[in-house]
């Protein structure tokens, strides 16, 4: 077995050896905050020279006309101020109990898999942050890009257009630099060194929550005199609104895991990497069948064009929230009954393997798997005793998560995960090379795995190749039988190889595998946890949402969660909200966040909330800092089908 590999399942299966350690930012006690006593806590709280800059990073504007306002408490307490405090509880529970990556509230830290040693070993540095990057945003510098394209001066010497990658700055640098034109050359890099400089003041202010917000304000009248656009695109979308820079930042954390966490890996992972590689060919059959529906029935080559535009769409589509086709349905609907299958079976590892038997081919990275897992335990000495419990949370089947640029700029070698990769997924690869107006798709992320020798399939006229990026549009590729090829020859690949990111996104749209009742109980094999026990409630049926009276209405969700056996603290998550929101039955402010996001729900039609269980819970956070406080955390994995790897 290659040296970057970790063995899991002999013949089966192994984890790539670099493990992402996705953590929050601010300790986990920090949630002792909610409860009695809150509004004084998040008074207090909002004083933080970190939370402030937090919020400043995120939303400036919020902190500076609402949570600043908080220390003095008009008597009695108005609604507007209330709504304040609420929007300060939402922001606290995700900075301690989210594992989220981004900024320095969610940095990410890396740690490896080893061949000896104890089960974890973990060595923190000094300062929670090894590394601070701050980069402006793609669609930022493209607006500058289009502006220096529109000046008289420097236009003619275009164009100057940047693809979506992680540092469109550079990119754009490089051509004006190209400009052979003394005056249009000076012209166009004044330009740019003045966002570039007003970039680098905010780096500089990093760790200032006073001269940040100065500096964001600075960056963004830069960018506004420069462009003549506005600051903020998409002002308002929830998590699709860009800014004119952001901050990534990789923590200052060594983890090791030893061979004496492998058997609580594979019990945990083995079950669940056999059905998704049986599920990634099922969704690589559909989408295949979707193909050649559209392919007409005729001799010789026939233009890829007009199939890609029939089908790339609707599979995109699906990821976007459209209805999955029928036979999509029925092949998730057969992925659940199988588990239903395995559960009253018992599940293991050797019964999912003859269960999910025969998978079908599918597409080029579904070589790959992404399992997050945390690790349920009070410390690592408690690790190294066996008293853990491994809890799988999302699992993204056939992809490589940590090849996002958020991930993979992170990464103390980059180059050495682009090697690994090229050993799993041989390259040449022919990849999507994604629309610069795309609209949640920025550098950050934006897959970064991909080398100069892959080909990017320039997928809209909006699309820009990376510079020195072989690159082939639509209308230059032909469908050749089972084969789809470009007229010089660059491209030769499988039919469906061209829809691969397109299958992998219907994919993880639609993939759920276990069945589920209005309660599911949680679903454990040994030491592992492969489903926190979940309710699943009408929003209708929470009436408790309804209540005008705050702290009437957390007695009542807190009666109603006793009664339907909900423990104190859970995640929640309504239809109306893209992400799980942390809820503490004991905490006004928090009952009130979700009643406003149950009624949000019943007003635009109902739909189910999911509840799920805290696991780990605050008390079984064993990450720690060098100053010993705890943090909740997942490991990202990296999970390789030996049997589909090259050669």
């Amino acid at each position: 077995m290659d040296g970057h590999l970790w063995p899991l399942v002999d013949g089966k299966w192994a984890l790539w050896r670099t493990v992402g350690v996705r953590a929050a930012g601010f300790p986990v006690d920090g949630l002792t905050a909610f409860g009695t006593g809150e509004t004084a806590a998040l008074q207090s709280i909002v004083e933080d020279p970190r939370f402030r800059e937090a919020v400043t990073w995120q939303n400036r504007q919020a902190y500076a006309t609402a949570l600043a306002r908080l220390k003095d408490a008009p008597e009695p307490p108005t609604s507007k101020w209330r709504q304040r405090l609420e929007l300060a509880a939402s922001y606290w529970q995700r900075y301690c109990a989210k594992n989220d990556t981004i900024g320095f509230f969610g940095p990410i830290g890396w740690g490896e898999l080893t061949d000896d040693g104890p089960a974890v070993a973990q060595h923190p540095g000094r300062d929670l942050l090894a590394a601070r990057t701050v980069r402006l945003e793609v669609w930022a510098v493209d607006a500058l890009a289009r502006a220096l394209e529109a000046d008289p001066v420097v236009g003619p010497h275009g164009p100057f257009a940047v693809p979506v990658v992680p540092d469109p700055a550079a990119v754009l640098e490089a051509r004006i630099a190209a400009i052979t034109d003394d005056p249009a050359r000076e012209r166009a890099t004044a330009a740019f060194s003045e966002l570039e400089a007003a970039r680098q003041a905010v780096a500089d202010a990093a760790g200032d929550p006073d001269r940040l917000e100065s500096a964001l304000d600075g960056a963004d009248a830069t960018f506004m005199l420069l462009t003549g656009q506005d600051a903020t695109r998409r002002h308002g979308v929830t998590y699709g609104a860009r800014t004119v820079c952001y901050e990534d930042c990789r923590r200052d954390h060594r983890l090791e895991v030893g061979p004496g966490l492998r058997d609580a890996l594979a019990e945990a992972l083995h079950p669940l990497l056999a059905s998704a590689a049986w599920w990634c060919g099922e969704v690589a059959e559909v989408g295949r069948q979707m193909i050649e529906d559209v392919i007409p029935d005729q001799d010789g080559p026939v233009p890829f064009e007009p199939i890609w535009a029939r089908t790339a769409p609707a599979m995109l589509g699906v990821a976007g929230g459209a209805p999955p086709p029928m036979a999509l349905v029925e092949r998730r609907a057969e992925l659940q009954a199988r588990w239903a299958e395995l559960i009253a079976a018992g599940v293991s590892g050797d019964r999912a393997d003859e269960v999910f038997a025969d998978p079908k081919p599918a597409w080029e990275f579904a070589v790959f798997h992404a399992p997050d897992v945390q690790i349920a335990a009070c410390d690592t000495a408690a690790i190294e005793r066996g008293d853990l419990r491994v809890v799988v949370g999302d699992f993204h089947p056939g992809t490589l998560t940590i090849a996002q640029s958020l991930f993979l700029g992170q990464h103390p070698e980059p180059d050495l995960l682009r090697e690994w990769c090229a050993l799993d997924c041989a390259e040449p690869r022919l990849f999507m090379s994604p629309p610069r107006d795309a609209p949640r798709m920025s550098g950050r992320i934006v897959p970064s795995i991909f080398t100069l020798r892959d080909v990017a399939l320039l997928t809209t006229p909006d699309c820009c190749p990376a510079p020195g990026q072989t690159s082939v549009a639509p209308a230059d590729l032909v469908i050749d039988g089972e084969r789809v090829r470009s007229a010089d020859g660059e491209v030769d690949v499988p039919l469906d190889r061209p829809w691969g990111l397109a299958f992998f996104l219907m994919s993880v749209a639609t993939y759920d595998p276990f069945p589920h009742d209005e309660h599911s109980p949680r679903l454990t094999v040994g030491r592992a946890v492969l489903r926190r026990e979940t309710w699943r409630v009408d929003a209708d049926a929470l009436t408790w949402a309804v209540e005008k009276d705050a702290a009437r209405r957390q007695k009542l969700a807190s009666a109603w969660a006793l009664d339907r056996g909900l423990p104190r603290r859970a995640f929640a998550l309504a239809p109306v909200e893209m992400k799980p929101v942390y809820v503490d039955f004991e905490s006004v402010l928090l009952t009130s966040v979700l009643a406003r996001q149950i009624r949000r729900t019943a007003e635009r039609g109902g739909g189910r909330v999911r509840f799920t269980e805290m696991l780990p819970g605050p008390d079984e956070c064993w990450l720690r800092d060098a100053a010993g406080n705890r943090y909740t955390s997942e490991l990202r994995l990296t999970a390789v089908d030996l049997t589909r790897r090259p050669g």
